[in-house]
């Protein structure tokens, strides 16, 4: 009886572990993570992509993260509003999902041709609905659904409303232009056990690079 009361404790105890560990790395965004105030240099971006490409990653993404103006389409009284704005590659996210209010499945389809997803205190503070559009820099976005959950945020503590956008359309927009405070971040899912090799790695890259944020989740 003692061994089973034994067996059986670690078997919960494994599974807890296991279980908080998924939850913390869908805060997280990934096992291994870069950060950099500007765009990546060629060289950088080169060392990058090699690690991502090795046995040492099993799958990567990009995002970056600004704060910038939003403003309700066509409205000529409407008044510009702050919000945290990341946009995303088609991998993202790495872990977790992206829960949405009406309980549909999120899919990086719904940011495609400037697809923009919004949290519900943004549509009540622009008066807006589902399917209205919006400026962001140069482009217009149209709202495409409500996010409850956004993975990646344990780094994250403003209290702006949050926005997400493709990647492609948040430098089309203009957001990323010469004087822009922008975040980017790169993020490794790596094969289990393989995220302090990893890390230890790129820590020997960029010795000599000055980045912003370069680190792993470990639980």
């Amino acid at each position: 009886i003692g061994v089973g009361s034994i067996v059986s404790l670690r078997s919960l105890i494994q599974n807890i572990r296991a279980g908080i560990g998924r939850e913390a790395r869908a805060m997280w965004g990934g096992d291994v993570r870069v950060g950099l105030n500007q765009p990546w240099a060629p060289e950088t971006r080169a060392i990058l992509e090699r690690y991502s490409g090795s046995p040492m990653a099993s799958a990567h993404t990009e995002i970056l993260e600004t704060q910038t103006m939003v403003i309700a389409a066509g409205a000529s009284n409407a008044r510009p509003y702050m919000v945290q704005l990341r946009a995303v590659r088609e991998q993202f996210p790495l872990y977790g999902e992206v829960q949405m209010a009406d309980g549909a499945r999120y899919s990086h389809a719904l940011l495609k041709e400037r697809g923009a997803l919004v949290q519900s205190g943004l549509l009540g503070t622009l008066n807006l609905k589902v399917g209205d559009a919006i400026k962001i820099g140069r482009l217009t976005f149209t709202i495409r659904g409500v996010m409850q959950f956004l993975p990646g945020n344990a780094m994250e503590f403003r209290p702006l409303q949050r926005v997400l956008v493709d990647y492609a359309d948040a430098e089309a927009a203009g957001l990323t232009a010469v004087g822009a405070l922008v975040s980017y971040g790169w993020l490794f899912k790596t094969p289990e056990g393989q995220d302090e090799a990893l890390l230890k790695e790129l820590a020997r890259e960029f010795k000599t690079t000055r980045l912003n944020w370069l680190g792993s989740f470990r639980f």
